[in-house]
């Protein structure tokens, strides 16, 4: 493990999480942590939290799916806010 990848001066989109959503059955899923780091020999990030190595395009597509399942669920509170006042 060469580099811990760090949120310094990058949005939020771009800091790498572990995935902690499954893309199809019997996916590995880890623990959504943003405490990874990349693997410049293997080419893999590595999850210092649970030990899932996982590749760049799902370090990033789970830190989307993320941010959209926390849109979705304000959402969902706010329309339950109204159906009950």
């Amino acid at each position: 493990m060469n580099h811990e990848v760090t949120g310094a001066r990058r949005s939020a989109s771009d800091v790498p999480v572990c995935p902690s959503f499954s893309r199809w059955d019997g996916d590995l899923v880890g623990c959504g942590s943003r405490n990874v780091a990349w693997d410049e020999m293997d080419k893999v990030f590595d999850c210092y939290n649970c030990g899932l190595f996982f590749d760049r395009e799902q370090a990033f597509l789970t830190r989307e799916l993320q941010e959209e399942h926390r849109d979705e669920q304000a959402f969902r509170h706010q329309a339950q806010e109204l159906r009950n006042p």
